[in-house]
């Protein structure tokens, strides 16, 4: 799990009792956050109002490919109030008894898994091609390339997993298009690409998963690829009552 500015690891506040459910995009995504998340003991959960530390709560897993959910007990353990640059606000909570929930399921999704399918976009053939190989050695992954001058529709397919869109210097033929891959829904995880932090500011916030710089390294490329997937499509809250 991430670090936090507001991790004490005690408990602060009296227990309180709330259900969440937590949807994942696809079987990839939920495979690329168990293994660097679940399997860790926990989960970041991506929320504008994280609860106090100490709260615990139950989670319902929802993964595509699944016959059933998981349910999950745990207790958040550190928060972030607000977003910084790229990370947002939200709670790290910390499960119980992973393995013995989760781990006939993550047998059963990961015979059935042949990899991510992603998308790179962009107008240099050069930068396409260089992103494409920095992917392919940091997970194992499908990866189609486009161009900006091509139109970009999904219909007929199934959702990408995952999107990179270079926007250059912010070229508005690239932004519009990173803004309709987003307006399409939340099946697919976004990153955006550019050398100019006015451009990045920009991407996030039209809603843009994660963003990296132009060119990227390995480590910052592979670490906002491992946020944009692992994040959870949905967090609604069921119920918040005393013990």
């Amino acid at each position: 799990m991430a670090a936090s500015d507001n991790h004490t690891g005690r408990r602060e506040h009296r227990r309180v009792r709330l259900a969440l459910e937590v949807s994942y995009r696809s079987m990839g995504s939920f495979l690329v956050s168990y293994s660097v998340d679940i399997s860790q003991g926990g989960l970041f959960i991506e929320t504008a109002v994280p609860k106090e530390l100490g709260t615990e709560m139950e989670l319902w897993l929802a993964i595509p490919g699944a016959q059933q959910e998981v349910r999950l007990k745990g207790t958040v353990v550190w928060i972030r109030r607000e977003a910084q640059g790229d990370q947002p606000a939200g709670m790290g909570v910390k499960f119980k008894q992973v393995e013995v929930d989760c781990g006939q399921l993550i047998d059963q999704l990961v015979r059935h898994f042949s990899g991510l399918r992603a998308l790179v976009v962009s107008a240099n053939s050069r930068t396409r091609g260089q992103l494409s190989r920095m992917l392919r050695s940091a997970v194992t992954i499908h990866i189609d390339e486009h161009k900006l001058d091509v139109p970009y529709s999904e219909e007929g397919q199934d959702p990408y997993d995952l999107v990179i869109v270079d926007l250059g210097e912010g070229d508005e033929e690239a932004v519009r298009l990173l803004e309709d891959i987003l307006s399409v829904g939340e099946a697919t995880a976004v990153v955006a690409q550019s050398g100019h932090p006015s451009v990045r500011q920009r991407a996030m916030e039209s809603g843009a998963h994660a963003v990296i710089s132009s060119p990227p390294g390995q480590s910052e490329l592979r670490g906002a690829v491992l946020r944009a997937l692992g994040r959870p499509v949905a967090l609604p809250a069921d119920e918040l009552e005393d013990e």
